[in-house]
């Protein structure tokens, strides 16, 4: 494998040549003598002109993406579990937080704003029962 006079981007898309590069010494295949002395062309300036072989894996930026990655799930591990506690704990003492919110917010529950009174409704229907039927003579014209 040759890659000389190949301006690499030396970032983390680069990972898999500084593995090979780590991995193999000098003398073995496929590497060759004049493949060890493969240089980063772009990139963060940097690392312009660097041997791939010298450079770290914090050098190409995969530590950033990685620490990146795992920082991310944690949060969203760590919300998704301090969401399913509020609701778990809402829901176990749903009464004492409806108490509390009411007691907070208002005077429990609301007083109706129209009072019907009884003793009119027991009135007419008593008055109904107790007075004779009357016909109502009905004449067509």
């Amino acid at each position: 494998m040759d890659l000389r006079d190949n301006p690499l981007v030396c970032n983390c898309s680069a990972l898999w040549l500084w593995q090979l590069c780590a991995s193999r010494n000098a003398t073995s295949a496929p590497l060759t003598a004049d493949t060890w002395q493969i240089r980063c062309g772009g990139g963060p300036s940097a690392l312009k002109d660097k041997l791939v072989r010298d450079l770290s894996e914090g050098d190409l930026g995969c530590y950033d993406a990685d620490v990146r990655r795992h920082i991310i799930i944690g949060v969203v591990a760590a919300g998704a579990v301090s969401f399913a506690l509020i609701v778990l704990l809402g829901f176990r003492f749903r009464e004492r937080v409806a108490g509390l919110l009411k007691s907070k917010w208002g005077s429990g529950a609301k007083e109706p704003q129209y009072h019907k009174t009884s003793g009119d409704e027991e009135a007419t229907i008593c008055q109904a029962a107790t007075s004779p039927i009357k016909m109502i003579p009905v004449t067509e014209l």
